[in-house]
């Protein structure tokens, strides 16, 4: 029938109406037209009309350079990636970088650091990452994930292993903790 009803929010919330979950999945484009009523002294008072246009949620950008460098003084593997400067959906203060590793047993990523890009951080910025549970030859990829935004990964097969058209310090990095081999 189109009608909701909310209730007033409290604590975090005060000064809102909690209207519940809507589910607004392929609504891009689309407007939501709301007004309110009032039940005063055995009388409805209507409000005035609000509406808004529902945007679609923009991908965050995925970095596209990193590669590994000297590990921290306590012996943790460490990444160095460039923030992204794309041409839309520029990232902001507040964007997360994890870098997460294949596991190989479980077949999935998992977390294994991440960063925040900070107000004094700028576009195209070195940034680096201290890895944590990582080993010889594992992969790392880095997700970003912007404020308000779907999460991107680095490599382009999504939440599967790396593939055939992902490029090794562009897409993935390799760990490298065994350092070079001398024969005697």
């Amino acid at each position: 029938d189109g009608k909701l009803t909310a209730k007033e929010g409290t604590e975090a919330n005060a000064g809102k109406l909690i209207i519940g979950t809507l589910n607004l999945t392929g609504k891009a484009g689309q407007d939501i037209v709301a007004k309110y009523v009032v039940h005063k002294a055995d009388k409805d008072i209507e409000g005035k009309e609000g509406r808004v246009t529902i945007n679609e949620r923009g991908t965050s950008a995925p970095v596209d350079r990193m590669k590994q460098v000297p590990n921290t003084q306590d012996g943790k593997p460490v990444v160095e990636f460039d923030i992204p400067n794309p041409t839309l959906n520029k990232p902001t203060p507040g964007t997360e970088y994890v870098a997460q590793k294949w596991d190989k047993d479980n077949n999935k990523w998992v977390d294994a650091g991440k960063t925040t890009m900070e107000n004094t951080d700028a576009l195209g910025q070195t940034k680096t990452i201290a890895l944590d549970g990582v080993k010889n030859d594992d992969v790392i990829r880095i997700v970003s994930k912007q404020p308000d935004m779907l999460p991107a990964a680095s490599n382009k097969d999504g939440d599967k292993a790396i593939g055939g058209t992902d490029v090794v310090n562009r897409n993935y990095v390799k760990i490298d903790a065994a350092g070079p081999a001398f024969e005697q």
